[in-house]
């Protein structure tokens, strides 16, 4: 890691540990807790002193706090939202803030922007795996989303065509290997694959086959007794059967005869060489869930494309995607894809921070970890405070 990739980093002091829920029950004038400084709204500040009149802010204020935003909330307003929701705007008296109004804020928050398909299980607060998100997962959602960190459709487009957030496709289905229950990775998944004892076929190199006169690079397969709770870098060229897989492809693509007894699921969802579920290309979805590409990057529907970070949103808005790696369990790495880092760098964007939303799904995390840039010259600022990538601040 080059010092152009290493990000400035703003302290954990808040975000996790003293997430909405910490707010004290008496709010008092004073400076700004996971909340970039400076930057309030005067609309949003008016409407607070006129909410906190009676000495008290409930779930109707911040109803009228949001409402006082206007239909799309942007980061100015969603900072100064979140400021008086702690008690920490300017100008405004002390007031009790009462934990209907906290949890209100919070619901409100992590649906800010969403589209239909991403939004309808952020609001049931569950994961699109169906996973229960833990309040700490959602609190620091609200955070970032009101700190004015995107939810971005990385299909979108500019005037000229080009990919926005990526230049890759995202074209694939939640079904097979990549169903959202498949790639989402939590504390429980690894060690449940750590756990595992389950015979799975490994990937194995690949061998050159003739078919029909050309010379192709296929998969080969071995089998496999254990899982690992890791997640690395996995990648190669070779053709792998995920769309059918029975006696006729086993003697065409030359397999052995150990292999007649698997079936085409067990190609889709083979592990790494080393015997990892996930490959390393991860993207956070707008439900804060962390996922990852299985170790075969092909899925039926395209058997020919390698899949990509795009490929993990199906459909859904993401709030961050790059690379994590992790060995038993502990993750090891995080870094920003280029382009999004680049984004941020330029401050024509704000992202989610994937280090505080780890911690708060409760991962284990290696000592002194950062998440780091993976474009070669773009710097942003890491605010564990604020739960955001950004731009650094300007000199």
């Amino acid at each position: 890691m080059g010092p152009a990739e290493v990000p400035v980093r703003a302290p954990l002091l808040v975000c996790a540990s003293l997430a909405l829920i910490a707010t004290p029950s008496l709010a008092q004038p004073g400076g700004i807790v996971g909340v970039i400084e400076d930057q309030f709204d005067r609309s949003v500040l008016n409407a607070g002193r006129r909410v906190v009149r009676d000495g008290r802010l409930d779930a109707a204020d911040v109803d009228a706090l949001v409402e006082s935003a206007g239909a799309r909330v942007n980061a100015r307003e969603g900072r100064t939202i979140l400021a008086v929701v702690e008690g920490k705007a300017p100008g405004l008296p002390a007031y009790e803030v009462t934990d209907e109004a906290k949890a209100r804020l919070v619901d409100l928050a992590v649906v800010l922007d969403l589209q239909p398909a991403s939004r309808s299980a952020v609001e049931a607060g569950e994961t699109y795996a169906g996973t229960a998100a833990p309040a700490t997962v959602r609190e620091v959602l609200a955070r970032a989303r009101l700190n004015g960190a995107v939810a971005y459709d990385v299909s979108e487009t500019n005037s000229s065509g080009e990919g926005v957030y990526s230049d890759y496709p995202s074209l694939t289905p939640a079904t097979e290997n990549m169903r959202f229950a498949w790639t989402e990775v939590t504390p429980a998944a690894l060690e449940a694959d750590m756990q595992d004892t389950t015979r799975r076929l490994l990937i194995a190199g690949s061998e050159r086959v003739t078919i029909d006169g050309d010379q192709v690079s296929v998969a080969r397969y071995r089998v496999g007794e254990r899982g690992t709770g890791s997640i690395s870098a996995a990648y190669d060229e070779a053709f792998h059967p995920v769309r059918r897989f029975d006696a006729m492809m086993i003697e065409r693509l030359g397999y052995p005869d150990v292999l007649r007894e698997w079936r085409v699921d067990a190609i889709r969802e083979a592990r790494s060489s080393r015997g990892d579920r996930w490959a390393s290309n991860c993207a956070i979805l707008a439900d804060g869930s962390i996922h990852c590409l299985p170790a075969v990057r092909r899925h039926s529907s395209t058997p020919g494309l390698i899949l990509t970070n795009p490929a993990l949103a199906r459909g859904r808005q993401m709030l961050w995607n790059g690379h994590l790696t992790a060995r038993e369990g502990v993750i090891t790495s995080v870094g920003t894809s280029g382009r999004i880092a680049r984004r941020a760098a330029e401050g024509r964007d704000v992202f989610v921070n994937p280090l505080p939303l780890l911690k708060a799904w409760g991962f284990q995390v290696a000592p002194n970890l950062v998440v780091r840039s993976e474009h070669a010259t773009a710097r942003y600022l890491q605010d564990d405070e604020a739960c955001v990538l950004r731009q650094l601040p300007q000199q």
